[in-house]
């Protein structure tokens, strides 16, 4: 997801539900980064951030997110949903 969506994720229902239920991927949309660790929900799962550089295994207990801050692609979800 972008790191616009992540940061808006309590305004979703039962996004808590999410979290328990799939890892999730946050890119870099707009230079975000510091916006996300300033989030409500980044400060909620603060502790739940998984650092993929640092670890080969990838997100093994939920709740756990992670941050990719070397994307800058400027596409919207929509477009890519579109992409055949």
């Amino acid at each position: 997801m972008g790191s616009d969506s992540f940061i808006q994720m309590t305004k979703w229902e039962k996004y808590d539900d999410i979290f328990n239920k799939i890892p999730i991927v946050v890119f870099n949309r707009e230079k975000n980064k510091y916006d996300i660790e300033k989030s409500e929900i980044g400060n909620m799962y603060k502790n739940h951030r998984f650092n993929f550089k640092n670890n080969p295994i990838f997100m093994q207990a939920l709740p756990c997110w992670t941050f990719v801050s070397e994307f800058n692609e400027k596409i919207s979800s929509t477009k890519l949903r579109n992409i055949t």
